[in-house]
């Protein structure tokens, strides 16, 4: 199993695209600290530093996320390279294991880079560090929009897996996001102002991070509710494409 993960590892960082979705996401970081409406919201409260960051990088987070965990996980289909995969001994689960694990390896990667482009561009521009949320809570944060881009990664394994295609991977998993952000505004126009809903949605988590931190609530319950949710999602959908993937027809 640890070859099968250490193959896929290196194949993967072959792949352009990895490094083309790594390059665009650490762009978008960076320049958010120039983003006018972003640095009046941090000017009125400096808790707000790091958490918005989040916030505002969230749809950059899951485009990127998309884009590469859609590629690493349909590449063998693309390719016709599957089928030589598991006739030369490897079994379906093993394969899908290391996919797993490496596509959900490169998004934490993607993310933890994106965070620290971010907070080194913000230093450089501020002349010194400075920090107005306790590590533990930045800590909590981080673990929640972590699992939320992995819920993504797994709503893209299942359709990855279940298509093997690319395309139409990629493009139901952009719908999805779509759908998210659309019952978040038609929420919003209905009034309603309970966010146990809305927990259950990815994307609105993490845009809805910052409320969270000026109210103080990452330490919370309610909070980390929505990374339960999230883990809950995982393990489901994973589980169900990996039952899925281990008796399908391969052609």
């Amino acid at each position: 199993m640890k070859k099968i993960i250490a193959a896929e590892f290196y194949k993967n960082a072959l792949y352009w695209i990895v490094w083309a979705a790594f390059a665009a996401c650490i762009t978008a970081s960076v320049t958010l600290i120039n983003d006018q409406y972003y640095t009046s919201q941090i000017a009125r409260l400096p808790r707000l530093r790091y958490t918005v960051f989040v916030e505002h990088s969230a749809r950059v987070m899951m485009l990127g996320s998309i884009l590469l965990a859609a590629y690493l996980c349909t590449a063998d289909f693309s390719e016709k390279t599957v089928q030589n995969i598991l006739s030369a001994g490897v079994s379906r689960k093993s394969y899908f294991l290391s996919k797993t694990i490496v596509t959900g390896a490169y998004t934490l990667l993607l993310y933890t880079v994106c965070w620290i482009a971010y907070g080194a561009a913000y230093t450089v521009q501020q002349k010194g560090f400075q920090i107005a949320v306790a590590p533990g809570e930045i800590a909590v944060l981080f673990i929640v929009a972590v699992l939320q881009i992995w819920v993504y990664c797994s709503i893209v394994n299942l359709i990855g897996f279940i298509s093997g295609s690319q395309f139409i991977t990629m493009v139901s998993s952009f719908g999805w996001m779509v759908v998210e952000l659309l019952a978040r505004g038609v929420l919003d126009m209905a009034g309603v102002v309970d966010m146990t809903m809305l927990r259950m949605f990815p994307i609105n988590v993490l845009e809805l991070s910052s409320q969270k931190a000026v109210l103080g609530e990452l330490y919370d319950v309610s909070f980390w509710i929505s990374g339960v949710y999230a883990l809950v999602f995982i393990v489901v959908l994973n589980a169900a494409c990996c039952f899925y993937f281990d008796r399908r027809d391969i052609h």
